[in-house]
């Protein structure tokens, strides 16, 4: 129980009688002979509350969040597809049921993250503290799940992870849920320069798996109330030798979940996410295991050939005995050889991605051990979406790529920023016949609960929106902020608490700061048009004729001239084919263009261009930086690919060489970038 309200002077609980005070663990004896002084009580555990009614109002009160907070009514685009929240089934069936709610564009919409981390930084369990989040969805998509919109409410203490006695610790945010819903708090909203009475509504929570059956509670235990006669897993229990007690012996669930206790929850069509995040990364590392046969990761073990030989199936991978203390194991289709491994493992420790994409992933393929190791949650996110497809093409049969190629778009699909329900009709289709291909292909053990769920993915996404508003991407990497908090390990709880009460003053005062450098105002990664090293140097006369044919082809101002020069030429020789007007016209456009009678906007383009020109060996472009094949010679990372779309719709791609800067005059420059 949580010492509140009117149990705030209790000493111990009413439940199990427990002090509210901290022991004297270490055990030192009192001295008799000396001196008593009153000592203070120390807390057995102290849970950090931070309100949630000043963190709404101050959104409405900066001038550069308020009239964000009307985006989902007033700025989205109505054209049947799903980029947002407001465009989800979910969020249409609570506003038709709740009108009065969303007929106000300022109420805020919210969704529950909680998830535990050990502060300590160490790769263990050892602690476990749990901070609790909010999210709100008013936002439209390039500000929702930024760390700026990160409400911390509740930071509980460990070092244990909570189970069902999460809900003790929810009690003051839920409470706080229920006074937004039905009185409301008056807000002064900048942006309108009026006042409103704003209301508050908690939509879903977000969650790993852990922490979803702590949080859910008794719910999912409702959708199996229909199954009868079945043992899950392979053990065998005999129920009626079980001691029992009472009528709870068959009780699996011991709570309802606390959230149930607001006027609208059991009225939401979705109330707790799937993790996407964690679905997609046991999956590749089910088929990353079991394909390279790693030790202790494949599903394809002796049990589960045990387990086909016991169902009658497939009867090519029996184990097979030679001799009496001998056991073979024939090879399957999905399992690479040696040279396969090397073949599949060897590509992906050339992969090179660009500045910002993903983390090195090269370094977790080993080659000596054929196995890969040490990815995090976002490299199997990159490998299964982006690298798999290419890097298993040529190292299994195709019989067997296939299918895991189209799991692999089943991810890039459903990870989507815009959805719409045509397609992810289709996508279900597509993924029920794509696992009963695997299937045919992979043993009974394969498929776990993780790589059923995947089923659901699209059930889910039609429901809620585009799955990057609740997986736990972001969430991590907030908890990695708070993580970073910590400088007295002693009291790492107090360190969380002080530098996050820090970092949300100094984001709420930047927001007013126009001239300061602050995380809003300060300069983005890749500086437009920055460059490195600059070189001058003189083009010879088919490069330069090369260069000078580009841009004049690529004006909007010549675009009169060059079909006046077709015409010319088409005059000259009637009876000649197109492609050889197409040639002519290329080879003598230049010469023909500069000698032309032309006005004085376009004059600079046709006579004063310098054949000495700068040379770089990188780029910033539109955000992108870009580097020259050459200066990667000792990168981690590539940014030299790049990729041109005709008007026709093809798409080529090539490697950037050089990058020089053309002169025509003071007011007229132009950078090329010259591949292969």
């Amino acid at each position: 129980m949580s010492f509140w309200k009117e149990n705030s002077n209790l000493e111990a609980c009413s439940n199990c009688n427990h002090s509210r005070w901290a022991s004297n663990e270490a055990g030192v004896p009192k001295n008799m002979n000396a001196p008593s002084k009153k000592v203070k009580k120390k807390a057995a555990k102290i849970l950090r509350w931070f309100p949630l009614k000043p963190r709404l109002k101050q959104l409405f009160m900066s001038p550069e969040v308020a009239p964000h907070m009307k985006w989902h009514v007033d700025g989205r685009t109505n054209d049947g597809l799903m980029r947002h929240l407001a465009d989800s089934e979910a969020c249409k069936s609570f506003d038709s049921k709740y009108v009065e709610f969303s007929s106000e564009p300022c109420n805020v919409r919210l969704g529950l993250t909680a998830n535990g981390f050990n502060p300590f930084s160490n790769m263990n369990t050892a602690h476990s503290t749990w901070p609790v989040m909010l999210v709100p969805y008013n936002l439209p998509p390039w500000m929702c799940m930024k760390r700026a919109y990160f409400m911390l409410l509740l930071l509980i203490p460990g070092p244990t992870s909570l189970g069902n006695d999460i809900d003790v610790y929810l009690q003051p945010l839920v409470q706080e849920l229920k006074e937004l819903w039905d009185v409301g708090v008056e807000t002064f909203d900048v942006s309108s320069n009026s006042s409103f009475q704003m209301h508050v509504a908690l939509l879903w929570t977000i969650n790993d798996f852990p922490a979803y059956g702590d949080i859910s509670g008794s719910e999912i235990i409702a959708q199996t109330e229909d199954v009868v006669d079945v043992v899950f897993g392979m053990k065998k229990v005999n129920l009626t030798n079980k001691r029992k007690r009472g009528e709870e012996a068959l009780c699996i669930w011991k709570k309802r979940s606390i959230f149930f206790s607001l006027p609208y929850w059991e009225n939401h069509m979705l109330r707790h996410n799937l993790d996407v995040m964690r679905i997609e990364k046991n999956v590749v590392h089910n088929v990353i295991g079991t394909m390279l046969n790693m030790d202790g990761k494949t599903k394809d073990n002796l049990k589960a050939r045990l387990d086909l030989e016991e169902m009658g199936i497939r009867s090519e991978l029996y184990l097979e005995e030679l001799g009496s203390d001998k056991t073979y194991k024939p090879r399957a289709c999905f399992e690479m050889t040696t040279s396969e491994k090397d073949s599949f493992l060897q590509v992906l420790k050339s992969v090179s991605v660009p500045d910002g994409y993903a983390s090195n992933v090269s370094r977790c393929a080993k080659l000596k051990e054929c196995k890969i190791s040490g990815m995090k949650s976002h490299d199997s996110h990159i490998l299964m979406q982006q690298l798999f497809p290419i890097a298993i093409r040529g190292s299994l049969p195709d019989e067997v790529s296939k299918h895991l190629i189209e799991l692999s778009c089943f991810f890039r699909e459903i990870c989507s920023k815009v959805l719409s329900l045509e397609d992810l009709e289709s996508l279900q289709k597509r993924i029920a016949v794509t696992l009963c291909e695997l299937e045919r292909i992979f043993p009974s053990s394969f498929f776990t609960v993780m790589v059923h769920l995947l089923i659901h993915l699209t059930d889910e996404a039609k429901i809620a929106c585009p799955v990057h508003y609740y997986w736990m991407y972001p969430v991590k990497w907030y908890l990695s902020r708070l993580k970073s908090y910590v400088r007295n390990k002693a009291c790492p709880k107090g360190c969380i608490v002080e530098g996050y009460l820090a970092e949300e003053c100094l984001t709420f005062y930047s927001r007013y700061f126009k001239n300061v450098e602050t995380i809003f105002t300060r300069p983005i990664k890749n500086v437009e048009e920055s460059t490195g090293a600059v070189l001058s140097i003189t083009l010879d006369s088919k490069s330069w004729t090369q260069a000078h044919r580009y841009v004049l082809f690529s004006c909007d101002e010549i675009t009169p001239f060059l079909i006046v020069h077709k015409d010319h030429l088409k005059k000259l020789h009637p009876n000649v084919a197109n492609d050889v007007i197409e040639k002519k016209h290329m080879e003598r456009f230049c010469h023909w263009f500069k000698y032309h009678k032309l006005p004085e906007k376009v004059i600079w383009l046709a006579r004063y261009l310098d054949n000495e020109v700068k040379w770089f060996k990188r780029y910033v472009l539109n955000g992108l930086k870009f580097h020259t094949k050459d200066s990667e010679a000792n990168r981690k990372t590539q940014n030299s690919g790049v990729s041109v779309t005709t008007e026709g719709g093809v798409t080529y791609y090539g490697v950037l060489t050089d990058i020089i800067e053309l002169k025509h005059s003071k007011k007229l420059q132009y950078v090329l970038y010259k591949c292969e």
